[in-house]
């Protein structure tokens, strides 16, 4: 196995971009969202696998979990994760300014996502075989504390309530840690494999529950989380989920059934199913929430969907199985 760091200097990286986390070719890939073509990529170490993003508060900087285990038949089974050998990750910083992918350290444990905390101190990393949440100083990168007990934890969400949303896969609940003390506060049951409470606007999150096939809402409120009692139900299994800029329709990849479902935001009406390749899993929203780019897993491609019209315009071919997916730029 290659034992050099990856990354490097993008040759481009637009003022506006898209940044693929690609496992099946193990590359940071950069698509140019106006001429909708692969402009940059960049390998990661020899057998790891990009997969999920964090941005910084101020959108100068991303992390990029790359990881020893494939997760793209699913994520049931935490420990294994459909990787042979010893787990590891290696989480890398992608700097927009210097257009840099640097390697900044490494975990023995399969690491969903990094994120930065919401002040920007800290980084937070599940770890899933040792059943903790690492919490590392952003600027020095050593780890000075953690959260542990948890139930193999996947994606880690932090709040803005100074607080972590974990998704604990082998107990079917989102724990909610306080970052003062790293303790348990509260555990909501949301079926079966929750793979990661996914942020979006004004204090909401939604959980993809793999195995359980639906799609629970959290909201602050008030000063705590708290579980909203509507299922929304995707007829299959979950990737990510997002809220359309404007705040009024949910949008779902739905892996298995090769679709996207739309829900409206307050009532949570399915409104719209969206033919969307073989495996559509990550999601990402052009700012004025004009279209929505989705990687397509199984079909090695991105895909642009016109939201108005709710048809997939264009393809564009990254190869591999593209994971995770964010826009970086205004």
């Amino acid at each position: 196995m290659d034992t050099s760091p990856g990354g490097g200097t993008f040759s481009q990286l637009p003022a506006q971009a898209l940044v693929v986390a690609n496992g099946g070719t193990g590359e940071v890939q950069v698509i140019d969202p106006n001429t909708l073509t692969l402009v940059s990529k960049l390998a990661v170490m020899e057998g790891m696998k990009p997969h999920h993003f964090g941005s910084s508060p101020d959108g100068t900087k991303l992390l990029v979990t790359a990881i020893s285990s494939d997760l793209s038949g699913g994520h049931g089974g935490a420990g294994g994760h459909g990787g042979s050998g010893a787990a590891s990750t290696v989480v890398y910083q992608l700097d927009r300014a210097a257009k840099t992918l640097q390697n900044i350290f490494a975990v023995d444990a399969t690491g969903h996502n990094a994120a930065y905390t919401r002040d920007g101190k800290s980084i937070v990393i599940g770890m899933a075989e040792h059943g903790m949440v690492s919490v590392r100083d952003a600027t020095t990168l050593a780890e000075t504390s953690s959260a542990n007990g948890l139930g193999s934890p996947l994606e880690v969400t932090p709040t803005g309530l100074d607080s972590l949303l974990v998704a604990e896969s082998s107990s079917g609940k989102i724990a909610v840690v306080t970052l003062a003390n790293r303790t348990v506060t509260a555990r909501f049951d949301v079926g079966a494999t929750p793979v990661a409470a996914w942020p979006a606007a004004n204090g909401n999150y939604f959980v993809s529950s793999e195995a359980a096939m639906k799609i629970w809402r959290l909201n602050e409120t008030n000063g705590t989380i708290q579980l909203d009692a509507r299922v929304l139900d995707p007829g299959g299994m979950p990737g990510q989920v997002v809220m359309s800029p404007d705040g009024k329709e949910i949008w779902a990849a739905v892996e298995d059934r090769q679709v996207l479902v739309v829900f409206d935001a307050v009532s949570h009406a399915k409104l719209a199913e969206i033919p969307a390749g073989v495996k559509p899993h990550g999601l990402a929203f052009h700012p004025t929430g004009s279209k929505l780019f989705v990687t397509d897993e199984g079909g090695g491609k991105v895909l642009v969907v016109d939201v108005a019209t709710r048809v997939v315009t264009a393809e564009i071919i990254t190869g591999g199985a593209p994971n995770g997916i964010v826009w970086v730029g205004n």
